[in-house]
């Protein structure tokens, strides 16, 4: 199995458009890339205009990447997802001790996707570590 290059999905996208940018987060801010560098390990976006919102910090589990969990809680009765080992379960945020013990334990998204894609972690991991059992 070969390894794809990093951020081969994006540098496609550069390419296939003349009238788009790049830029990579500096750690503060983006800075337009006007020969991107791909092998870097960087975060980069690509559009006409540079975004105006930071990065979306991501996790790491079993090899599958999915956007960090809130650590905020969202407002009463805000949509949201709580990733869990059989699927992405729906709700509508309660302020009650079930709810904020999932936001302390990472298991909240305000998005399907996002949630989705944890859940899909969740159950590679698990994969993983009965492959491994000894």
């Amino acid at each position: 199995m070969t390894t794809p290059r990093p951020h081969a999905e994006m540098s496609a996208l550069y390419m296939s458009d003349s009238t788009l940018k790049c830029w990579y987060w500096s750690g503060f801010t983006w800075v337009e890339s006007i020969r991107p560098s791909w092998e870097k390990p960087a975060v980069y976006f690509i559009g006409h205009a540079a975004s105006t919102e930071p990065p979306r910090k991501t996790c790491t589990l079993a090899g599958l990447t999915f956007p960090a969990p809130e650590t905020i809680a969202p407002e009463a009765g805000a949509a949201c997802w709580f990733a869990y080992p059989d699927k992405a379960y729906e709700s509508m945020w309660i302020n009650n001790t079930f709810y904020t013990d999932l936001l302390e334990k990472g298991f909240v998204h305000l998005t399907e996707e996002a949630a989705q894609a944890h859940h899909k972690a969740i159950i590679a991991a698990n994969r993983l570590a009965v492959e491994r059992a000894v």
